[in-house]
């Protein structure tokens, strides 16, 4: 690196705020004031304390037998970056984590005030054994850009014994997730026989330290569901935060449901008006792009799903012109599942210019569009790989050769079934259509094959009609659609079905399961993230499904609207991998398309006053097998670390569930 041609930037403890000159490099001084929150370890009395609390655990940690310290007196912060670095996001991380070090901080089970925070010795050395500061390095070629899918978060960390701890990275998110690391190695320190601690000077165990790490794979997420139950902006931003610290990259904001639209839209205001559950209760344009602001400087990205063509009742509310008259019945215990009605003029220009307007309001290439339970009996019953929903679907053959779905949902309904036979080989269904903006009329794009048989004859293939009209809107916008496996289900589960399409959509697993629960998709070169086995929230009846229900008079479990749920255990969430379920895939296939996984925290009973509990730690189980090496998968090994990671929660302000007894104020004893 070129330093003479180096922006500088330097966080001190010093009063005021300054910029100069100083030949070729730009220093910038600012006071780091009291705000918010700090950070410990876990309860040394309870759980043997790790000496190197990280979570998740890096790729590569190298470490000596020393004990550094660090004074909220006189630690210095700086970054070091290429000319042409926009700082800006970088700056205001560096600031965050000084508040989160040495910074006021008020919760429910301990505190403390602002550290003192004086002048730097001049020689900017300290004592024998202490870190007087941390560097980020930014490389010759780093630019401030939001994070994106397969983008760069590896960093590197040297922690020496004493003198200057060093961050280099290739851009901001690296230096973001850096930065999280360096903060959770600092345990706090008592001296002596001091019955209590200040909670502002620190120690560093087993220095020197050196970390390399980036993460294993590129989707690392978390489901929340806003169409269920309201949560505010500010909620939703803490989540993104809480994120950040656990590595995660994806807040998948499943914004619509069946309960509510409350997503605000210039074309179509009547339906957050109507459709919202109140008229506080709404996230406005503006309230979006704070949000997907927020996401860019933690450095997750904000994935939305606008649900369709099933889970569509609240529309009906604020646009009953669509004619939701389809519906799947009683099913999860809950009726009102308002699919599409496709013989509807209305309904694929409405909804294109719905995906278009929403489309503009995120800037993640990705953008989710559900598709799950349209209808039962067909997509959620394959034969093959669904072995343990046979009770579900006892009309599904047991062999692929002997495939049989008899009709059901959209092809029961008179209307939609004669406007399927009376679109037999329409453009539409030989070629993929786009909605024109300039009026109620379809193109069809002849390079762009449909279904070649010209027919619309089950649900399996109205379905890929549909997906086949909303799909190019979205490429048109620039974005890459993703749905859940039903997608996947109705391109391939038929013997006799079309060739699949060149341009593959994104699609995450929430039902396959078992050794081979992704190696369908693998196998038939779809990219997929891994969503089964990942839903919180444990039934304390002992069922292990999010929607749960307490024993009617007959002892069967009947919708009556009453949850009973608890935290779910972390440790089947912890051991489950996504490689784990790709039996028979190749090294390559697994490499290549396997983008991660997501945990998913779905409002029917998990709500904004509760998602703190049931979300965390049992989320953060899922950030270490999605970021750390595969063969990291002691229980426990893991336990006291993730002991102290939730204490770093707590003290930064979630309310995340206990793992055992003890206080997340209390520090380690250093003679």
């Amino acid at each position: 690196m070129n330093t003479s041609a180096t922006l500088i930037i330097a966080i001190r403890p010093i009063s005021g705020t300054m910029l100069h000159n100083n030949g070729a490099r730009w220093a910038l001084t600012v006071l780091c004031g009291a705000l918010t929150v700090s950070d410990v370890a876990a309860d040394p009395s309870d759980l043997t304390m790790p000496a190197i609390p990280l979570w998740p655990w890096p790729q590569s940690v190298d470490s000596g037998d020393g004990i550094s310290t660090v004074s909220s007196k006189s630690f210095q912060w700086r970054i070091q970056a290429p000319p042409g670095y926009n700082a800006t996001t970088l700056s205001a991380a560096v600031t965050r984590y000084e508040n989160y070090a040495f910074g006021a901080v008020t919760t429910v089970s301990g505190g403390r005030d602002a550290c003192p925070r004086t002048q730097t010795p001049a020689d900017g050395k300290g004592v024998a054994t202490e870190i007087v500061g941390l560097t980020v390095l930014l490389s010759d070629d780093a630019v401030d850009a939001p994070l994106r899918m397969h983008g760069d978060e590896s960093y590197e960390l040297q922690v020496p014994v004493s003198g200057w701890a060093r961050l280099q990275t290739h851009g901001t998110p690296g230096a973001l997730r850096g930065l999280e690391t360096f903060h959770q190695l600092l345990q706090f320190a008592r001296t002596g026989t001091a019955p209590t601690a200040s909670f502002c000077d620190y120690v560093v165990m087993k220095t020197p330290l050196s970390i390399t790490d980036a993460p294993r794979y590129t989707h690392r997420g978390l489901l929340v569901d806003t169409g269920r139950d309201y949560h505010s902006v500010d909620g939703l931003k803490k989540t993104i935060e809480s994120l950040a610290w656990n590595k995660l990259s994806v807040f998948h904001w499943h914004i619509v449901e069946i309960d509510s639209f409350p997503l605000e839209l210039d074309s179509f205001p009547q339906l957050a008006k109507n459709a919202a559950f109140a008229t506080n209760q709404v996230y406005t344009k503006a309230q979006v792009a704070e949000i997907v602001d927020y996401g860019r400087a933690m450095g997750v990205r904000v994935v939305p799903e606008i649900e369709m063509p099933g889970h569509m009742s609240a529309y009906g509310l604020g646009l009953p012109e669509l004619n939701l008259t389809i519906d799947t019945g009683n099913h999860h215990g809950v009726a009102a599942y308002g699919v599409a009605n496709l013989a509807s003029s209305h309904l694929i220009p409405t909804l294109s210019t719905i995906l278009r307007e929403a489309a503009s309001m995120f800037d993640d290439e990705l953008f989710f569009l559900g598709g799950d339970e349209t209808d039962c009996p067909y997509n959620e019953c394959d034969y093959v790989y669904y072995k343990n929903q046979t009770e579900r679907c006892p009309h599904m053959a047991t062999e692929r050769t002997n495939w049989t779905c008899p009709p059901s949902g959209w092809m029961l309904n008179p209307e939609v079934s004669a406007w399927a036979k009376s679109q037999v080989n329409s453009p539409c269904v030989l070629f993929r259509c786009a909605f024109v903006r300039r009026g109620p009329t379809y193109r069809p794009s002849q390079s762009v094959p449909g279904n070649p048989t010209g027919n619309l004859a089950d649900h399996a293939e109205l379905f890929t009609y549909f997906a086949d009209q909303v799909e190019p809107v979205l490429v048109a916008a620039g974005k890459r659609p993703a749905w859940w496996n039903d997608r996947y289900d109705t391109l391939t589960t038929k013997p006799n079905s079309a060739p699949l399409p060149s341009t593959k959509p994104i699609i995450e697993n929430w039902l396959r399961s078992g050794p081979d629960g992704l190696t369908p998709y693998l196998q038939d070169g779809f990219q997929v993230w891994q969503g089964s086995g990942w839903y919180l929230g444990q039934d304390l009846n002992g069922f292990r499904s999010p929607k749960t229900y307490p024993p009617s008079s007959k002892g069967s479990y009947q919708s009556t609207g009453y949850c009973v749920q608890g935290p779910s255990d972390w440790a089947p969430f912890y051991l489950q991998d996504p490689e784990h379920n790709a039996s028979g895939a190749t090294a390559e296939q697994m490499a290549e398309l396997i983008l991660g996984g997501e945990a998913s925290a779905w409002g029917d009973c998990i709500s904004a006053e509760s998602f703190d509990n049931f979300v965390w730690p049992t989320t953060s189980a899922v950030a270490e097998r999605l970021w750390s090496p595969k063969a990291l998968n002691n229980v426990s090994e893991a336990l006291p670390r993730l002991a102290a990671m939730r204490c770093s929660m707590v003290r930064r302000g979630v309310r995340a569930s206990p793992l055992h007894p003890g206080s997340c104020w209390s520090s380690r004893e250093i003679d």
